[in-house]
């Protein structure tokens, strides 16, 4: 898998919040987007991933060289972040049988294996409304992490956890992510200790 992003630009209002993003992602490689708050980390990451449109500007995904269909992406990809919500009104268990309809888990993870390798064992019917923000967390990140997915993209990962859980991510990621193409965007050096690649970005303060 590659993405290759050719001259993006992205608006908001008056504000370019990106101008001209030139990069080529390839898979089995981990890269990092760092930027203060502002910068366009979080706009850039679902850009690339197609969950948003750029204003100018296209991306491509290619598999050995052939195009992918913008269509055909979300089959490929798993996404985690604060703000891409669970449907908090089922409980994990529920939640882990509607995933399945749209993207299985990495071979060998079955359902039990994936609440145990959460920490979520005992709170299997508790409806997701009620986790803490760091169960929530590791929820987002599990489903992500461990779906069947060519390319992962993940906006702040290790944010709501605390340093056990922050070690816990690390290593669920370096067990997951050899052969995958993987984008983490954040600004907090933890988060790139398994970067390959490291994007920095700047305010553009330019409204032209």
């Amino acid at each position: 898998m590659k993405i290759v992003a050719n001259s993006i630009y992205k608006r908001f209002y008056r504000n370019w919040i990106i101008k001209d993003f030139n990069y080529t992602f390839n898979q089995g490689q981990v890269y990092g987007i760092a930027g203060s708050n502002g910068s366009g980390k979080s706009t850039l990451l679902q850009i690339l991933s197609g969950m948003m449109g750029p204003s100018k500007g296209q991306i491509h995904y290619s598999i050995d060289g052939k195009e992918l269909e913008e269509e055909n992406w979300f089959s490929k990809i798993s996404y985690a972040a604060p703000y891409a919500d669970v449907y908090d009104y089922m409980n994990v268990k529920e939640l882990i049988q509607h995933q399945q309809h749209f993207k299985k888990f990495r071979s060998n993870i079955s359902s039990t294996d994936f609440i145990e390798t959460c920490y979520l064992s005992g709170h299997e019917d508790k409806l997701i409304k009620y986790y803490s923000s760091g169960m929530k967390q590791r929820l987002k990140l599990g489903l992500a992490i461990l779906a069947d997915s060519s390319v992962l993209f993940l906006d702040e990962p290790i944010s709501n956890l605390d340093d056990r859980a922050k070690l816990w991510c690390k290593q669920l990621l370096q067990n997951h992510c050899e052969d995958r193409l993987v984008i983490i965007a954040s600004n907090e050096p933890e988060d790139f200790e398994l970067v390959n690649y490291k994007i920095e970005l700047e305010i553009n303060m330019n409204t032209k």
